[in-house]
């Protein structure tokens, strides 16, 4: 379908310069298959209940070799806590705001960004999510060093 409306419409009339995010689940992970659209204008995202086996580690690997960046998509994270051998081979998390407990925000994202991983901030789009949080994560962020 993806395919489909590209070449129908061309990838700048339907995203712009945007970068276009597709979802891939473990199948096409472990099997990685031809994409035929431009490895610098598209994210490949890797779904949150996909456990990291050596089969999904090597299709990863094999899909950033072709030029693919690739995201963990609705990222949490506590210390101590689950399988970070993905993050060793991903460019982008997109972090759960929801899920993401507030006080460990800050050691997650400063952790990501060591690693040199893009974060982005999902699931703040409700008026009580950002009156509750929002504003101390906009100052939070805004004393963060810029990385990318």
């Amino acid at each position: 379908m993806i395919l489909a409306a590209v070449s129908d419409f061309g990838l700048d009339h339907l995203a712009g310069k945007a970068d276009i995010h597709i979802n891939l689940p473990a199948e096409l992970l472990r099997s990685p298959i031809d994409i035929p659209l431009p490895a610098d204008r598209v994210v490949l995202e890797v779904l949150e209940d996909v456990q990291a086996d050596e089969a999904v580690i090597e299709g990863i690997k094999t899909y950033r070799r072709r030029g693919f960046r690739v995201a963990l998509d609705d990222f949490a994270w506590a210390p101590g806590q689950g399988d970070a051998r993905l993050l060793e081979h991903v460019d982008i998390v997109k972090v759960d705001l929801l899920a993401q407990p507030q006080e460990t925000l800050e050691e997650m994202v400063a952790g990501l960004r060591s690693r040199e991983i893009k974060v982005i901030a999902e699931k703040v789009e409700t008026r009580d999510r950002k009156s509750t949080r929002l504003n101390s994560i906009h100052e939070w962020i805004s004393r963060m060093p810029s990385s990318a």
